[in-house]
Formats: C-alpha cells, structure tokens, sequence
C-alpha cells in the first residue's frame, strides 16, 4: 500500500483548516503554532507561544501546584466527568471486559472503541454500540510499558479510557465541531483549567492497514496529555486515494488516571490512581522520600521517551543529585511498591473479566506480571499481604467497578498457585544462573529472553547474581506476541469452485424432521448440491449429520460460503433429479444430546467453580464429547462429583431450550458478551441457545427441545491440556446410561475378587498394593484383614482405587488381576 502516517500528515497539514480546525478556535481565538522543538503545529490562545505542552518538549509543572478549581480522587473525577456528559445528552454504560470477547485477533481490551467493533463475514469491521452518543469508563490493559511502571512516573499496564463517543449515522451523533466544544468546556467550566493553559496538537490516527483513519487533536496543558480526540473519517482506497467512510465516528479517549493526576498534583500517577493504597504500603516497607523530590525526579524524566532513551534515567538521577543510598534504599523500593500496585489491579481486573494466568496466550502476560510482583517481593524483602491490596483495590473502586468484589476468592487462589509455581521456578532458576555464571557465559538479549520463555528466568532474578543490563523493550518483547491472537481477521468471503445458488438450510428451521425431498442443483467428484437440506454440516465443535441421498450413503457433509455440499459414496442420481434425503436419526439424537449436553456441562462448571469459568473451545462426537474450561487448576474428583450432579439436576427439571436469531445490538444488550463462549463469532446476526436461568451462548449446533431429552450427564474425567485450561470429557444420553451400568458392573467383578464390599474396594486396594511389594520381597502371603469403607460414588470409588494403583482407569482390573495372580503363585513357591 503506497499511502502512509507521513504521507497523510503532509497531505494534511496542506490544508489544516479543513481537518483540524473547528469553530471553537476561531471563535476562542486560537492561533495554529509550529513547536520549535518538535515541529508539530498545535493550536494555542498564546500567540507568541513556541514550544508545544507535550511532555517530551515541555516538562510537567503542575506537579505540587494543581491548576484545577479543585482536586477530585479517581471516583469523584469519573461523577464529575459522567455528570457533565450526562447534560449533554450522552449515555453512561458499563465497563465492557478486559479479556476480549468480540475480536478474534485481540485478547485484550486495549481502547475503548475496541468495545463496539465487530467483524462480519468477510472480515470488515462494523460497530455495534448501546447508545449514541455515549461514554464509557473503560479499562485498558496494554503491556508495552511494563518496565517503565513505577520509573517514570506516569505508565501503568492497566488504565480507565473514559471513552466518548459518537456514530455519525441517521442524523445521530456528532463530529469535530461539537466534539472539541465539549472537551473545552468540561476542562474549563467544570474542571476549572484556564483557558489558555490549554494546548492542541495536531496528529493522526489510523487502523494498521487505513481501513479507517482521520485527523485527532491531542490536548495538553502544563506537558500533560489529558486526552485525545480521534475523528474516525476516511478510509484507504487504492495508491494514495481515499475516501469518506459510510459512518463517521467519534472517537475520543480521555486519560481518567491522567486527570486524576492533573487535579491532585501528586508528585507520580500512582498516588491519585491507587488512593491510600500507595501510602499504607510506603508506610509498611518504612519508605520515606519527599514529595518534593520525588515531583522533582517525575518532571525531570517527563521529558524522556522511555522506548528510546529510559537507559538515560540514570543520568538524570545523576544531574539531580540523588545519592546511591537514596536510590538503592528509598527511590527503587518505592518504583517496586509503585509496580506492586499496578500490576495487581491488572491481575485483579483480568480475573474479574475471565483471565488466568498461564503460559500461553494473553494469559502469558498476566504470568509475567505476577512474577514481577514475587520477585519484587523477594528483591526488597516486603513483608507485604497481596490479597489484601486486591482486596483494598476492590473496595477504593468500588463505586466504579462493584463487580471486582465477587472474584476476590479466585484472585486468593491464583495467588496461591502462582506463588507456588514462581517458587518451584526460583529454585531451579538459581542452579541454572549459577551454572551459567561459572561458564562465564554471556547475557545478551537473546539469551534473557530465551531463560525467560524456556525456564521462567526473570532478568531482575539474575541481577541479584550478576550486574547484568535489561533491554529497554526487555518485556514488550515477550509480551508483545500474547496480545494478538493467531487468528487473523478473515479478509475475503470463502468460494467454492463452482457457481450455483446458496443452499436454504432447513435443519434449524424444522430440526425435528428427518426425510425430505429436494432437487439435485449440482454433482461434482461425488459432491452434491441440493436446492435444501436438513443435513447438518457441523459447527461449534459438533460432527455433521450422516444418513442417504436416494440410493447413495452421505460420507460427510461440509458447509462453503453459503453452500452446503454432501459427499456421497456413489452417486445413483444426476443433476435436476429429485431425490429423497434420510438422516441418520440415532446419529443426529446423539449429537445433540452431546450439544446440549456441553452447553449444561459449562454452566455447571460456572455455578461449582466460579464466574471466570468460560469456554476455551469444545468438541461433540456420537462416542463422547469434551469442553475445554479457564481454570486455574486441575478439577478434583469431588468437584466433578459436584458438577455431574448439577448438570443431571438441570436434566430432571426439564427446562425447555430456546433458540432465536437476533441482531448482534439486540442480542448483546439482552444477554451481556457472556454469550461468547469459545470465542468471537463473526456477522451481524446471531443465532442464540438458551437454557433459561442457566445458560445462554451464542452458538450454530442443533439442540435438543428441552434439557431432559438429554436423559443423562456421566464425566469420564477431566485433566490440564494446557496451562490454565482443562478438559471435561463427559458422555450424554444413552451413552452416559451405558457408562453408569459399566462402572457398577466393574464395581461389582471388583468386589467379587476382592471380597469385599464396593465401598471397602479402595482401602483393600490400598492393602492389596502393600502385601504385593512385600511378596515382591520374598515375604510370605499372611492373609488380607483390612476392611474399612470409603465415601464416595461409582466413579469416585474407581478414580480413588485407580490412583492408588498410579494406573489408569482402563487398566485397573487387570492390574488388580496381576496382583492378585503373583501373590496366589507365591504360595506356591
């Protein structure tokens, strides 16, 4: 693509008035000005003004002197905010979750206009918004500035974008004019900032490949961006050319920690943002440095751009006059306690919203945050209690977020398990440092990345071995790869090679019915195309359907664009003939039961371990189905005991499923982005399963009328595929009814061998195990004695025999069968 960021600018900046400039400034008087420094032109009420406010020209001023009328905390500054936009017409809504729901090419949340954007069936993005105009108290989790948290002052991992914005569509919304006049007077009337503190800056914003893109002016006042008001307008055609978009949006994202920061004038961001969290902690790690000082140290590297020049730090340092004493025993302990609490409202937000820590996917970042805490911990020895700044996070954003509070047992046990894990890691990460130590081999970049993403190693660990240098970009290097999916959107709708009319699809339509008749439209290399057909193609995780067409057996069936194609072993029939169509109904019984069956498996799971339980991906086959779960941990026996009896009483009370086709719009403001289970679903329609009370998901399957047609749940077990996602595998219908009747018949052959009751299996196990070692020894055969019963169902009594033996279900007689065989020939010996 030949159009470019500079290329637009310069095409721009040509003509400043059409793109940048709004009625306000002629009206206010603003004079469009070139920053000596930088170069980029900005609009200002001071005419002879030379240097632009942004930090990097610019250095902060309003630290320890607030210009506002009055200083508002992170709460108060959101009513101050949702209150003046409420005046103007605009809607508040709810924080949408931080894990991505709706883009397939995004784990997280990274702006608030990220929320509304949905992707069709060719891979366009289109919006879909609650209101308009609206705003939004958005959290962001971005992870490029990991190392600069707590250094400079200012970033943090995750952050509010109050988002304000319109959709220009059906004489609805705004654009630039109104835009800028709200952003005005909100800083000025309400906020209390004078007028000619503020500064505007000329830019450009534009999706990566200019799908969409517009001119945005950035304001700033005393070096501190406040907010940024894109102006979604044009969008890349061919060459250098472009066009107006169909819809133009607002776009603006106000800095809520930034104007927090702004009204207090706290010497960091961390004081505003985290409240009295901040000063309980410094108080505890007995942590005293000026604030005067410390404001001193923030305006001084303000004017740093920490991806080029954070290695610099240092010499500022220098130029200050800062001790080493200072830095090592005040200044870098207060940086880890600034990280401390910035990373845990990560971790805490990301829970809340479905997020578990692991190495894969975005929950390899969450990972590296945690470890960051821990070895922060160990570094400075804290003798801090992290649940309890989760725990006080929740409650000081309370008002804003109550929703935090309901997953505070979750984040408890995350920090168990992650705590135990880095610790495991800490002490083969010693040998392995150690070891490399002593080789006197190097730490390069590449090397510390490699330790990291192959052992765990954190750089900050080795530099308590070894006096080594951290990269700039150490961590946006290895978190960079965890913030996209390897999904990418699909640009082009799927073809098929030859060109014939979409298939109607009738299994939704009629699920019930099993035989129809339909023309045959087109036969190539044994595929078949009919006018209609009741044959499922499979989706969501579900085998298609089999059965005949005429004469022919259906192999499988595959669903191309909007065609429906059926592979037959031997076509009897040619095109234009009618033919009668059959569905293999005992297949199709099973497959729906298995369908359905996940769908109550996962609400289950939901309701026994937690609201962060969602579906990471499933499969349903007529042998068995599966559902892949975020959990932290492996599922115990009692928990699935837990679940299966859950899921069968959803079975018994009969709940009749619905299924309806709604809007995208329609369907999320009635179900919330629960509905995505599995991942984004592409189009602006979507069909949706409801199990009323206890289940809703966006899904494509075939369902049973209602939930006590699935007869039966029975689990077959349940284990990690990957770190932070484990595998139910579980059996319904009639299969579930065989598999109970094979553990009872197992239990029963058991007890016969044994000679003991199917509860006193277990502990005979247990004992069986003991005298066959001994045996094994050369010992004699005394008799087996014990006889004491275990607690537990059928397939509690197997897993817990099972164990004892370190075998595997499937094996357990035959292992039992060998035991018994050496000990009886040892008598005979």
């Amino acid at each position: 693509m030949d159009i470019s960021k500079s290329f637009l600018l310069d095409r721009f900046k040509q003509q400043p008035e059409k793109y940048w400039q709004v009625e306000l400034f002629n009206e206010k008087g603003f004079t469009r000005l070139q920053c000596k420094k930088c170069d980029k032109f900005f609009w200002s009420l001071d005419q002879n003004k030379q240097i632009c406010s942004d930090s990097s020209c610019t250095p902060y001023s309003f630290l320890n002197s607030p210009i506002t009328k009055k200083k508002l905390n992170y709460v108060e500054m959101w009513k101050a905010f949702e209150n003046y936009f409420k005046k103007q017409d605009h809607t508040a809504i709810s924080r949408y979750p931080v894990i991505d729901r709706v883009r397939p090419d995004l784990y997280f949340t990274i702006a608030s206009i990220q929320d509304f954007q949905r992707i069709d069936k060719s891979g366009n993005i289109f919006f879909v918004y609650p209101a308009n105009p609206l705003i939004i108290p958005q959290i962001c989790l971005r992870f490029g500035d990991i190392q600069s948290v707590g250094v400079s002052g200012r970033h943090l991992t995750s952050f509010c974008m109050s988002g304000q914005h319109a959709f220009n569509i059906k004489n609805k919304g705004y654009f630039k004019n109104e835009c800028i006049r709200y952003n005005f007077d909100f800083l000025t009337k309400e906020l209390g900032i004078p007028e000619e503190e503020l500064v505007y800056i000329e830019d450009l914003w534009h999706m990566p490949d200019f799908s969409a893109f517009g001119p945005c002016l950035e304001t700033f006042s005393k070096g501190c961006e406040l907010v940024n008001s894109v102006f979604m307008q044009f969008q890349a055609t061919q060459g250098t050319n472009f066009k107006e978009l169909p819809m133009k949006v607002i776009d603006v994202g106000w800095g809520h920690e930034r104007l927090t920061w702004f009204s207090n004038g706290t010497p960091t961001i961390y004081e505003s943002t985290f409240g009295p969290i901040v000063n309980l902690l410094k108080k505890k790690a007995s942590i005293k440095i000026s604030e005067d000082l410390l404001a001193e140290i923030t305006s001084a590297v303000s004017s740093l751009d920490f991806d080029k020049e954070g290695k610099n730090i240092k010499k500022v340092y220098k130029k200050i006059g800062i001790s080493d004493n200072i830095l090592n025993k005040q200044l870098y302990p207060l940086q880890a306690v600034y990280s401390i609490c910035d990373h845990l409202r990560t971790i805490l937000f990301a829970i809340s919203d479905g997020g578990i820590p692991s190495n894969v996917g975005g929950g390899y970042n969450l990972r590296v945050l945690l470890r960051r805490v821990f070895n922060f911990e160990d570094k400075y020895k804290f003798n801090f209690d992290l649940m309890a700044i989760a725990e006080s996070h929740a409650s000081f954003l309370k008002k804003m977020y109550p929703e935090l509070k309901g997953s505070l047992e979750t984040v408890k046990k995350v920090l168990e398990i992650e705590r135990s894990k880095y610790n495991s890691t800490k002490e083969a990460s010693k040998k392995t440092v150690e070891r490399m130590i002593s080789r006197n081999e190097s730490f390069n970049a590449e090397k510390l990345i490699t330790l990291y993403e192959s052992q765990g190693i954190q750089p900050e660990y080795i530099q308590q071995f070894k006096n080594i240098k951290i990269p700039e970009d150490f961590y946006e290097r290895i978190t960079s790869k965890h913030v996209r999916t390897e999904n990418p959107i699909r640009r082009d709708k799927e073809e098929i090679y030859f060109k014939v009319q979409p298939t109607k699809l009738n299994y939704y339509e009629t699920p019930a019915e099993l035989e129809f008749d339909a023309n045959i439209i087109k036969i190539i290399n044994k595929c078949v195309v009919l006018e209609k057909t009741l044959f499922y193609p499979g989706g969501g995780g579900q085998e298609n359907d089999l059965g005949r067409i005429g004469d022919s057996r259906v192999l499988s069936v595959e669903k191309k664009g909007d065609v429906v194609m059926h592979l037959v072993d031997n076509p009897t029939f040619n095109e234009g003939d009618l033919v009668h169509c059959v569905i293999d109904k005992e297949r199709r019984l099973q497959l729906m039961q298995h369908h359905t069956g996940t769908h109550i498996i996962n609400a289950a799971a939901r309701h026994i371990l937690g609201s962060h339980i969602n579906q990471a991906g499933a499969h349903k086959s007529i042998e068995k189905a599966h559902l892949d779960i975020t959990h932290y941990q492996n599922i115990s026996n009692e928990e699935l005991t837990k679940i299966e009896e859950f899921a069968n009483d959803i079975i018994k009370r009969g709940i009749k499923t619905r299924i309806n086709v709604y809007p995208r719009e329609v369907a999320e403001k009635r179900f919330g982005l629960k509905i995505y289970q599995g991942g984004a679903i592409e189009g602006k329609k979507i069909r949706i399963v409801e199990i009323p009370k206890i289940d809703v998901e966006a899904c494509s399957g075939t369902h049973l009328p209602s939930t006590k047609d699935v007869k039966a749940i029975k689990i077959l077990k349940a284990f990690k595929i990957q770190d932070g996602i484990v595998r139910i595998e579980f059996v319904a219908g009639s299969r579930a009814l065989n598999e109970a009747s094979k553990e009872k018949e197992l239990l029963k052959r058991l007890s016969l061998k044994l000679k003991v009751s199917p509860q006193e299996i277990p502990e005979r196990t247990k004992e069986l195990f003991e005298i066959w070692k001994e045996v094994k020894k050369g010992k004699e055969f005394s008799g087996f004695k014990i006889k004491k019963k275990t607690l537990g169902n059928d397939r509690e009594l197997i897993s817990i025999t099972a164990s004892i033996l370190k075998t595997q279900t499937e094996h357990l007689e035959k292992t039992i069968d060998r035991f018994l065989k050496e000990i009886e020939e040892s008598k005979k010996v």
